[in-house]
């Protein structure tokens, strides 16, 4: 018995890196893969591109994990991105092609002083603002964080909802697939309304209800929701529903 326990074969179990989502100043998202390990950030010239930043000159050439392979950059950018109240500082060497966009390396980690719970799900920034990671609950492709969905967005005269009170919101226009998640912002101060929900996408648009005995103050939260195109498994069915 001891013979054949030697012969099994053991797997390591993959998981992601943490997606950090942040904006321009034209609010398209910028989804930042978190690589602590490496001495560089890299961005794609396609994603800097689409994004408008201004590529610099530059001539480095940036070495692979595997200590033999390297890359020559086509420039340098250095920008600064935006979410809620606070900023951080991207300064990354531009490729031609990289698995992600984007890659934030030791030095945005440094610049933006970030700390990371990859078991919590969770990326803190400037060392006090923890957010959750875009990858956190249900599994996304090119995941859409609302930033931009306030308490205007939400058509409320007051930012105030009171109990059994509907509240549609109209979904951004790049958001088209039948199934999309809702959760309360975790640097908000009210983070329990609304709780975690896979919600049905309306012709457009999505209804979230206050089915508590209480009111909820909205207060001076800004950014009210995340949400997030999904894959919906029925345990039952097992059907998928298109994933953005």
């Amino acid at each position: 018995m001891a013979g054949l326990g030697q012969n099994m074969m053991k797997t390591l179990d993959p998981k992601p890196s943490q997606i950090l989502t942040v904006f321009t100043k034209t609010a398209k998202p910028v989804h930042i893969t978190l690589d602590g390990g490496a001495t560089g950030s890299f961005i794609t010239q396609q994603c800097a591109e689409v994004n408008g930043f201004k590529i610099w000159p530059n001539n480095q050439t940036a070495g692979l994990a595997d200590n033999q392979t390297s890359v020559q950059s086509l420039g340098y950018i250095e920008e600064t991105l935006f979410r809620d109240k606070w900023s951080v500082i991207l300064k990354a060497l531009v490729v031609k092609n990289l698995k992600a966009n984007v890659y934030g390396g030791q030095p945005f980690m440094i610049d933006n002083d970030i700390i990371q719970r990859p078991a919590k799900g969770q990326i803190t920034v400037h060392g006090k603002y923890t957010i959750m990671q875009t990858n956190a609950n249900i599994s996304t492709i090119s995941p859409n964080s609302a930033a931009l969905i306030t308490v205007a967005n939400m058509n409320l005269d007051k930012g105030v909802v009171y109990p059994g009170q509907n509240v549609n919101i109209h979904l951004p226009p790049n958001i088209v697939s039948d199934k999309i998640t809702v959760q309360a912002r975790q640097e908000n101060n009210n983070i329990s309304w609304p709780p975690p929900q896979v919600l049905s996408n309306n012709k457009g648009m999505v209804t979230i209800r206050n089915s508590t005995t209480e009111p909820v103050i909205l207060g001076k939260d800004i950014h009210i929701l995340s949400i997030q195109e999904c894959q919906y498994k029925d345990k039952e069915k097992n059907t998928k529903f298109s994933s953005y």
